[in-house]
């Protein structure tokens, strides 16, 4: 029998992810389409759709103009990703600041687990834009702290610790490409970890890392473009987003220590177990929500809610406080 892969579509060969234990390396039908519904497949029949698994009310017929594969009625349908710029580990990110107390990474494994995450997110459609290594700055691969892309502009951050406070200078380029930019000045300092933007919601967690004044700096930037924003205390953690992350418009995934913030009370709440606070850095990427490996609460939770979920291995990248959210920059 050929494979599904084989019958359900025609043009160049991508990485077909489904949803939840059914992963399956298929050829040219892509997954693009986020949250809760009934997908569209193109080129997919019920016989095809049954040899490969998938059941009747998580599909839908084909679509006459051949649209790729979409949910129907999702919260998050003008929120697709085109592209994520990353940058290489370099071998000296073994060097890089930490608070955790997990032993020393293997930069080899690091690098793989980098690799395996640009290369999933490339499998969900994102255009990949990789930076070289930066040997002098350990965690500038962690390319999430040096800015903030909205749809309309991308914020230049002013990272808090002294070691990366030049990173900024070796992406403005990059960005300048796709976006407007902004700076954050002295002496106002941001991590873009800090930053969690909802819609035209944008919060912001005060930190060691990220100050009030620039903190009002951003607040006033976006404030342009017409967002609402929030300033929160961080209560246990390097960054807001290391305890709060959304899956859609209106559901966040949140450690149970952020679970009563005022900031948040407008939007539906999963708590993640106790003893698994780390796996709330997750990242939505069209349709599917990454998360860390070795958190089966987590991802049960998620499963119970609907929400399809891609385990990530991040073993390393967390002995360097890392998480999945730092890895990329991710734009509309």
């Amino acid at each position: 029998m050929a494979s599904p892969g084989a019958q359900c579509g025609k043009g160049k060969a991508e990485v077909l992810l489904f949803v939840e234990h059914r992963l399956l390396a298929e050829r040219s039908c892509k997954v693009v389409g986020p949250g809760l519904g009934r997908y569209n497949v193109p080129g997919l029949s019920s016989d095809i759709a049954k040899r490969i698994g998938l059941k009747e009310t998580e599909y839908a017929p084909d679509r006459p103009d051949g649209a790729h594969l979409r949910k129907v009625g999702s919260k998050m349908d003008k929120t697709m990703y085109a592209r994520a710029i990353a940058r290489k580990p370099s071998p000296s990110c073994i060097h890089g600041l930490t608070t955790a107390k997990l032993g020393k990474p293997d930069s080899a494994i690091l690098s793989g687990q980098y690799r395996h995450y640009v290369d999933t997110l490339a499998g969900l459609g994102l255009e990949i834009v990789e930076l070289d290594a930066l040997a002098g700055f350990p965690d500038s691969y962690f390319v999430e702290d040096v800015a903030v892309v909205t749809p309309e502009i991308a914020v230049i951050m002013r990272p808090g610790a002294a070691s990366r406070r030049d990173e900024p200078n070796h992406i403005i380029g990059v960005l300048e490409r796709f976006r407007t930019t902004a700076w954050i000045e002295s002496p106002g300092t941001v991590d873009g970890g800090d930053v969690l933007v909802v819609g035209k919601h944008c919060m912001v967690g005060l930190s060691e890392r990220t100050n009030p004044q620039g903190a009002e700096q951003l607040h006033g930037i976006l404030a342009r473009f017409d967002y609402r924003s929030d300033t929160v205390h961080v209560p246990e953690a390097l960054h807001f987003k290391s305890s709060v992350n959304f899956l859609d418009t209106e559901t966040l995934l949140v450690t149970r220590s952020c679970s009563t913030l005022d900031c948040l009370s407008g939007y539906r709440k999963l708590v993640v177990p106790q003893g698994e606070e780390y796996a709330a850095n997750v990242v939505w990427v069209n349709g599917q929500i990454l998360v860390p490996e070795g958190f089966p609460g987590t991802r049960r939770l998620l499963d119970h809610h609907g929400f399809p979920t891609i385990a990530m291995p991040v073993s390393e990248i967390a002995k360097m406080d890392g998480g999945l959210t730092c890895l990329s920059l991710r734009l509309t």
